[in-house]
């Protein structure tokens, strides 16, 4: 290489250097892509062709940062539904597009259920049996539905708690095949309008459309959902593999709420249902999980919470029945 080409280009290096020096010295704020950054702002990026890339991470990567400032900002991959901004607030982190503080998907949850009571005529007397149980794969990859089995248990009254119980067979399914990421899984009812839900699995044991809150998969608002998983070292035997609940939807540790006796209703029993984000009466609905909800939880008193805000569920209006979202995350 040429002498004098080399000390040139140190010199012309070192020139910039120092100039970009003094500058971050003295000026007051920086513009990139213009020349008049607003006087409020330390850093203006203008451009009318390209974004803004923050750093992209995934939860467990987000999680490895050691001692985050308050005001960090990063984009979580495997967060949400999608993907999503967050931001440190000091304490936790925080979707910068909601107020709820957000985790990285980790395993399937319940994503929806229908409740409907078995002898009541919704409007037009025609009755529902449209019973569902959705699955949700939030994660990043394909999940084999040959680890999970789906449980299911009624109770009888609104204060006797006992342990769940899947001794009889009937009161649970293995699951096989697969959920994509990012796709759901929905089991229908054996007696459910098959023309109306999209579903991949059928289960039940009811047999006419009268119904029988004690057979699955007969959701009145009283019956309980567990999410189970193959695991050495859990407490259910499943047809010979020992499963640990992951996820629940409704639980018969957690005490439940009699409802104003509706007229339609012949059972007293009908009128038992958990309460659900401060609602008492959850017997007949369409119930979405909050798409910011990405992670499967035992803690059912937690999960239904004690108003909008704080529950986990969203409850669609008595007795309509909404199916448009049936089979899709929820938005």
């Amino acid at each position: 290489m040429n002498y004098t080409n080399t000390q040139t280009m140190k010199f012309k290096f070192l020139f910039i250097l120092i100039a970009f020096s003094f500058s971050n010295t003295n000026a007051q704020n920086i513009g990139i892509g213009t020349v008049t950054p607003d006087a409020s702002a330390a850093l203006e990026i203008k451009d009318s062709a390209k974004g803004f890339l923050p750093p992209r991470m995934t939860f467990a990567q987000r999680n490895g940062i050691s001692s985050p400032a308050a005001g960090l900002m990063i984009y979580c991959t495997d967060c949400g539904n999608k993907g999503e901004w967050q931001g440190y607030n000091g304490s936790a982190w925080m979707s910068l597009t909601s107020s709820t503080a957000t985790v990285g998907s980790s395993d399937l949850i319940i994503s929806e259920i229908s409740t409907a009571i078995n002898t009541d005529s919704i409007p037009y007397g025609v009755r529902s049996r449209n019973h569902y149980v959705e699955l949700y794969n939030p994660t990043g990859s394909s999940i084999s539905l040959n680890e999970y089995a789906i449980g299911y248990q009624a109770v009888t009254d609104s204060g006797t708690l006992s342990a769940w119980d899947f001794s009889n067979t009937a009161n649970y399914l293995t699951l096989s095949g697969s959920v994509a990421a990012k796709y759901c899984y929905t089991i229908l009812s054996n007696i459910a309008d098959k023309t109306k839900i999209p579903y991949q699995a059928l289960w039940g044991n009811a047999t006419s459309v009268t119904g029988d809150a004690s057979k699955s998969l007969q959701l009145s608002g009283n019956s309980a959902i567990a999410l189970l998983k193959k695991d050495p070292s859990g407490t259910y035997n499943l047809s010979g593999n020992n499963y640990k609940i992951i996820d629940v939807f409704g639980s018969p540790l957690v005490p439940r709420v009699t409802a104003t006796f509706y007229g339609g209703t012949t059972s007293v029993r009908n009128n038992i249902n958990w309460q659900i984000a401060g609602q008492n009466d959850t017997r007949n609905r369409n119930i979405r999980r909050k798409s910011t909800i990405q992670t499967p939880t035992t803690d059912w008193n937690t999960s239904k919470g004690t108003n909008t805000s704080d529950s986990q569920w969203i409850l669609l209006t008595d007795k309509t029945w909404d199916y448009s979202n049936v089979g899709q995350p929820t938005p």
